[in-house]
């Protein structure tokens, strides 16, 4: 009887442990994506900083902005008149 408990308190206690690094493996991956896309939109705005021409492209349209435009960053968003860009939608203009 002893050696039934045991051997079922070890396959229960090794099924819970799996479930709970699944579920954390789970939650951090959200955490994870997130802080990169933090970091990138961080890294656009230094770009834009340090006058590189970006270029934005949201649907159809596609914008270069750059400081020497008179864009300007307002928290997350170029902004130029009535013009408002996300940062999320630019990236770093190849020269070729």
């Amino acid at each position: 009887m002893n050696e039934k408990r045991r051997t079922k308190y070890f396959i229960v206690n090794t099924k819970v442990e799996i479930e709970f690094f699944i579920i954390i493996i789970i939650a951090l991956i959200p955490i994870a994506l997130l802080y990169f896309h933090l970091n990138s939109r961080d890294e656009i705005i230094n770009d834009f900083n340090n006058n590189k021409i970006l270029t934005c492209t949201t649907r159809e349209l596609i914008l270069e902005v750059s400081k020497e435009d008179k864009y300007s960053v307002d928290g997350y968003y170029f902004l130029k008149g009535k013009t408002k860009l996300p940062v999320s939608k630019c990236e770093v203009k190849e020269n070729n």
